[in-house]
């Protein structure tokens, strides 16, 4: 069997559908869809040589089913609620994973999907990301940037992506690497000549399937046509490798005897336990080889799915959370590489603590550990000072003013409480400084909280956050213009503090000489009598 077929036996993919279509789990159907043609074009075993059609199938049945997956409503939600490709797949309207992945290997590529992915990719503002990514990502590697970004062609696109690239450089999105500063001729030469002759190999190859007349015969067409033609080519090469396909219905489900209207699609069974517990092997696995997770600068952080959220956590999460190198003083804790800010704990109070400014709640949450959480409280005014300055913490401000009164006076020891709040550390050992704590009315409502945190850590917190590079280079594009309007914003009040001072000035001399205005400076001047000025030790003409 030849190794492109070998890549299709065993199970479907075990795979995260978001991370495979690089979507976030809050992506609607469109941009779902979108991020699945945009994967199939890139990665369909028909676009790519030989050498590379095993592991291309790979990637592509993984795209195919994380859009199986996703596309549909019902096995999103079962995904979801899981987290097992398996379930989520196993449906009463006996969903064929094998016509599924057919239709996909078919219509990826169809012309229609060419034309219309083409006609909105080249030229726009993602073909520039994609390309810039991929200048850095290779360090200016011209052949990988051909390899990598979508429908290039060094013959007829160099000189547009040198021009894209040269004008990042000069704007400072991305650095200058030696590969692009420094190409000779020769090796753009070398490189043309080499897209020239896949060029020909590919009309040899034309020629072997009997299409060649259609693509290259008619030297006159459009691009458009040629577009028809690839299209009807890959197609023809799809055909002559049904065998593969057939496996996958002889894997995936029994066919029915034969009858005038076709095969007769199986439904799926349900993934024995022993298939289960080896998909979760391989999942744990895969985690422990995981390579250590990114952390990505801080004017990336509003991309997480952590920081601006209350997170739900057990008292024990909140404990191991970490600083990292770089991000001291920014009140700032990880899990993995989750920037984490914001807590939402539940549990019984066990202790309650006065000291001065400040109260502290110890809450356990029956995980091991036990999580000191504190709000300040206004100290009683001074006998007699009735004008005290206004307190300097928000915290202690927010106290008087309603936001920390959320905290029930009533509350006491042996009550459950949902506390919500920012991490913070006090004398090495984190806290919770609550913003809103309330009583846990029901063990129902308790219930469901465990169950927030259980969903929280599957979805959230068992894997790195990952960001695209190209979501890195836009965050630091707004950040550095954000930077910039701040800059710009401070030299224009300097600017105009300035002009409001030289202003007051040229009012204050305009008053000064006028008519009506009285004379500055108008004490007599004991020296005019011949004497001395008074306070200099001497006594004036009076001898006084």
């Amino acid at each position: 069997m030849p190794a492109s077929e070998e890549t299709l036996e065993g199970e479907p993919p075990v795979i995260n559908p978001y991370e495979v279509l690089g979507v976030e789990r809050t992506a609607t159907p469109d941009k779902i869809k979108s991020a699945y043609r945009k994967a199939a074009l890139k990665h369909h075993p028909d676009k790519v040589s030989e050498d590379r059609k095993e592991q291309a199938h790979e990637t592509f049945q993984s795209i195919a089913f994380a859009y199986a997956v996703l596309s549909d409503p019902v096995r999103r939600k079962r995904y979801d609620d899981t987290g097992s490709t398996s379930e989520s797949i196993v449906d009463s309207d006996g969903f064929s994973w094998s016509d599924f992945y057919r239709e996909q290997f078919r219509d990826a590529v169809s012309q229609d999907a060419i034309k219309k992915f083409a006609k909105k990719y080249k030229g726009s503002d993602e073909e520039k990301d994609d390309l810039l990514v991929s200048y850095e990502q290779f360090k200016g590697n011209w052949d990988k940037i051909y390899e990598t970004v979508m429908l290039s062609d060094p013959i007829h696109d160099h000189e547009r992506f040198r021009s894209i690239i040269a004008d990042a450089i000069e704007k400072g999105d991305v650095p200058p690497f030696k590969a692009f500063t420094h190409e000779t001729k020769k090796a753009k030469d070398a490189r043309i000549r080499a897209a020239k002759k896949e060029a020909g190999e590919a009309e040899e190859y034309a020629k072997e399937l009997g299409v060649h007349d259609r693509i290259f015969g008619d030297k006159k067409k459009g691009k458009k046509e040629s577009e028809q033609d690839l299209a009807a080519l890959i197609r023809n090469n799809q055909r002559n490798r049904s065998s593969l396909l057939d496996d996958l219905v002889a894997k995936y489900g029994a066919t029915g005897g034969s009858k005038k209207g076709g095969k007769k699609r199986a439904v799926e069974e349900e993934p024995s336990e022993e298939a289960f517990q080896a998909a979760a092997a391989r999942l744990k696995k895969k985690g422990k080889n995981a390579e250590t997770p990114v952390f990505y600068p801080q004017y990336c952080f509003y991309l997480s799915p952590t920081l601006n959220k209350w997170c739900p956590l057990r008292a024990t999460d909140i404990h191991d959370l970490a600083s990292h190198p770089g991000f001291e003083g920014q009140d700032v804790f990880f899990s993995l590489n989750h920037p984490i800010k914001w807590v939402r704990v539940v549990g019984v109070v066990v202790a309650v603590d006065e000291f001065h400014g400040r109260r502290v709640y110890t809450v356990d949450d029956s995980t091991g550990q036990c999580i000191e959480c504190s709000v300040e409280v206004p100290t009683p005014p001074k006998p007699g000072a009735r004008d005290e300055e206004p307190a300097r913490n928000p915290a202690a401000t927010d106290a008087t003013q309603g936001t920390v009164s959320d905290v029930p006076a009533d509350i006491d020891v042996g009550m459950v409480v949902d506390v919500k709040g920012r991490v913070k550390l006090f004398r090495d050992i984190k806290q919770i400084e609550i913003l809103k704590m309330q009583r846990v009315g029901s063990t129902e409502r308790e219930v469901q909280f465990w169950n927030k945190i259980e969903g929280f850590r599957r979805d959230v917190l068992c894997r790195p956050w990952v960001l695209d590079r190209r979501d890195v280079r836009q965050a630091k594009k707004q950040y550095l213009a954000d930077v910039d309007a701040e800059e710009r914003r401070k030299r224009r009040k300097e600017r105009d503090d300035v002009l409001r001072r030289e202003d007051a000035n040229r009012r204050l001399n305009r008053a000064g000489q006028h008519p009506t205005a009285k004379p500055m400076h108008r004490e007599p001047s004991t020296k005019s009598m011949g004497g001395k000025a008074h306070g200099d030790g001497q006594s004036d003409s009076l001898g006084l």
